[in-house]
């Protein structure tokens, strides 16, 4: 036996009786562990070469080999219209709407040495090893840094504009000044932030001795100064679209900016106790505490959770990022509760007798979408956005992964294959490509399409051509990468 294995400790065993090269067993490796791998080390870490027999890279029987993972990223906003790939080399390639970050050719040269991808809704960031930023996309929408800032640590996309932390624990802002792009007139206050939080059109930063720092649309939470005096002690930040709550070291909220929009939580102060975690939609907030029950604020129609017991997780359709109204509670047996807009999800009595041994909830905007243990997949929402997988009920088995559009969803099989349903032309079509999404690694999505990579590193895409659904092979793609099957 030969053994391959990951650097997370997985490890998967081949005959090397039936496996003569090297390239050989790396496929072999990537099949039986589903991780793209760029290559195989020995254990002098010597990199090998594919074309080598095992005989001829020194393999023998019970030899191990380690096998470095592909670096796949890609990054899109939930509501966004574009992508951007960030390849193995550094360099980034890009698709869909050009307008909005689907075109980075004015700055191609500069897309060397990167090492992440943000992405705003119209907007994306790039930070370079050496701590330099590369924007591109709507200049007025985070497109644009201005004033390149250097020594960044990391970035914080808002849906206009983004926010980057610097070394020394300043913060620097670019994009729409009136959503969160100008964090001049706090500036003095900003410094040894440690994490950054958003809302439709404001930010919130966290600083290391538990203080808060808001600025931009103070209808939409840049404005704390009515709190600024309980904003101390803060463990975490939770956005809504247009608010925030602040999760604190003793178990309280304190939340801010819109009042019917989850900004006002005077009512359950009393209950905002021992609270565990804080998750919003876009206009609530529902806090789940240590005894597994749930409190709720904000758009009182969202309010309908009730006395809520045993509670383990809160799944959201909305936040900042994405407009939904519906919440889903997972409880300790496996059950699931559901409240918020009813034709968005809030109701599902139609299919409570199915919501068993549920594992896990995804959540588009308008529809819900539950894994179950035996890995079959429950949905109910608005039947056109992906709300009815009758269509392909009998394909959805063995499923582990479900990822969605703002109005359709893809399930990611165990075998690598993937089953689409919902609107057609946010992705719920993937008719056109349905032969290449095989061995799929991961799925990324956009507002209105979906990115897949393989794992021998091909990117698939299907969705709304225009909306990143169409990777455009004119990118000057490299083909020693990905290659790219387009919908």
């Amino acid at each position: 036996m030969v053994y391959v294995a990951l650097l997370n400790g997985r490890t998967m065993r081949a005959e090397e009786t039936s496996i003569s090269s090297v390239e050989e067993l790396r496929r072999c490796a990537e099949l039986e562990l589903q991780v793209g791998l760029a290559a195989l080390v020995d254990a002098s870490g010597n990199l090998l070469s594919s074309s080598s027999t095992l005989q001829d890279a020194g393999i023998a029987a019970e030899d191990t080999v380690m096998a470095v993972a592909r670096n796949v990223q890609v990054a899109a906003h939930p509501l966004g219209v574009a992508f951007a790939q960030l390849r193995s080399d550094g360099t980034v390639v890009t698709w869909g709407n050009k307008e909005d970050g689907g075109d980075s050719r004015l700055v191609r040269h500069q897309l060397t040495d990167v090492k992440q991808v943000y992405a705003a809704m119209s907007a994306f960031a790039a930070l370079k090893l050496d701590g330099t930023v590369v924007t591109w996309g709507d200049p007025n929408q985070g497109g644009s840094v201005g004033a390149e800032p250097g020594g960044v640590q990391q970035i914080f996309p808002g849906t206009s504009a983004f926010a980057a932390l610097l070394g020394d624990g300043t913060v620097a802002a670019w994009g729409d000044g009136l959503r969160g792009g100008d964090a001049a007139p706090v500036r003095a206050e900003l410094w040894d932030v440690v994490c950054v939080a958003a809302t439709s059109g404001a930010f919130a930063a966290l600083r290391g001795d538990g203080a808060v720092v808001t600025w931009g649309d103070a209808q939409r939470g840049g404005d704390s100064r009515q709190v600024r005096q309980q904003l101390c002690g803060v463990r975490s930040v939770c956005a809504a679209e247009s608010a925030f709550a602040a999760l604190k070291e003793d178990g309280t909220v304190v939340s801010w900016g819109h009042g019917a929009h989850g900004g006002d939580s005077i009512a359950v102060q009393g209950q905002l106790r021992d609270v565990r975690s804080v998750h919003a939609s876009s206009a609530a907030f529902a806090a789940l505490r240590s005894d597994g029950s749930v409190v709720t604020w904000g758009q009182p129609s969202l309010d309908r959770s009730g006395n809520l017991r045993q509670v383990r997780e809160i799944f959201s359709s909305g936040g900042a990022a994405i407009g939904g109204d519906t919440f889903a509670a997972l409880r300790e047996d496996g059950s699931v509760v559901t409240w918020g807009d009813p034709s968005d999800g809030g109701d599902s009595t139609a299919v409570r007798d199915q919501l068993m041994d549920v594992r896990t909830i995804c959540m588009a905007v308008s529809a819900c979408a539950a894994i179950c243990g035996d890995g079959r997949v429950v949905t109910w929402g608005d039947a056109n956005h992906g709300g009815d997988s009758d269509a392909v009920r009998e394909q959805l088995t063995e499923v582990r992964q479900v990822y969605a559009t703002t109005a359709a969803f893809a399930a990611l099989r165990q075998d690598g294959s993937v089953v689409t349903w919902g609107d057609p032309f946010r992705g719920g079509d993937s008719s056109a490509v349905q032969d290449q999404l095989q061995h799929v690694q991961q799925i990324y999505a956009a507002g209105y399409a979906f990115a897949a990579v393989r794992l021998d590193g091909t990117v698939v895409t299907w969705g709304a051509p225009s909306y990143g659904g169409d990777f455009s092979l004119e990118q000057s793609l490299d083909r020693r990468d990905f290659d790219c099957v387009q919908s």
